[in-house]
């Protein structure tokens, strides 16, 4: 999914709006070939209503990002694979490409797992973003 920069930069933007306006506070991240791993949390708007939003944009974005493609070779599979996924999704009108946990079910953390738990997870986004490259 996330291997023409293009796409890349749709998740890229999506954040950055998320950041400027909703109070998504990004701790730490990685975009993986087929999917993203993120640690995150607000300081204004209810993390669940962030994620539905910012996966609703961008399934919308990369969904137009790879009709227009004229390099994509692999356009009917990977919107095949989206609106598949999005089926599966009882709250979607539309069809969204899954980035990660549904948005109803992601809870915010609690203070309480502090620095401690933010480190090890940003540890573990670096190694996995070593990885794969």
């Amino acid at each position: 999914m996330f291997v023409r920069n293009e796409y890349k930069q749709v998740m890229l933007d999506s954040w950055k709006y998320c950041i400027d306006n909703k109070g998504l506070e990004v701790y730490g991240w990685c975009i993986m070939t087929s999917h993203v791993h993120m640690l995150i949390g607000t300081n204004k708007d209810r993390l669940e209503n962030i994620m539905r939003d910012m996966k609703r944009y961008t399934s919308e974005r990369l969904r137009r990002e790879i009709r227009n493609h004229p390099q994509e070779s692999r356009r009917e599979w990977i919107l095949w694979l989206m609106e598949r996924a999005g089926k599966k999704n009882s709250n979607n009108i539309i069809f969204l490409y899954e980035t990660g946990q549904p948005a109803h079910t992601i809870k915010r953390r609690k203070a309480v797992t502090g620095l401690l738990w933010k480190k090890q997870k940003i540890i573990y986004i670096v190694v996995q973003r070593t990885i794969s490259e």
